[in-house]
């Protein structure tokens, strides 16, 4: 899966950032959970890494998801999110990058 896709990334964010309306409460949990899902799979690629950590708010938006959001599911794919992203070794400033927002 590529994060170059066109509008991708911020149809995720998009979904993440959404406030629920209690008439679709469950779909818009469950579209919030999916959305964060598939920024997991995007940061398993090493070709995403950097387009995705460079895109406006979605550090900001993964972090406050991972440290806040009442759905366990959605926090923990959060984390995932961050850990996949800062995975390779070799990627110092990627690495460091991170680590400047905890």
């Amino acid at each position: 899966m590529s994060a170059q896709q066109q509008g991708l990334v911020d149809a995720c964010l998009y979904h993440t950032t959404k406030k629920p309306l209690t008439v679709d409460y469950d779909d818009e949990i469950s579209s919030r959970v999916d959305a964060i899902a598939v920024m997991v799979n995007l940061a398993c690629a090493e070709e995403n890494k950097i387009m995705l950590v460079y895109h406006p708010g979605l550090l900001d938006v993964v972090i406050n998801i991972s440290n806040h959001d009442p759905i366990d599911e959605a926090r923990e794919h959060a984390a995932i999110v961050l850990m996949n992203l800062v995975r390779e070794q070799h990627r110092k400033s990627l690495t460091s990058m991170v680590q400047f927002f905890f």
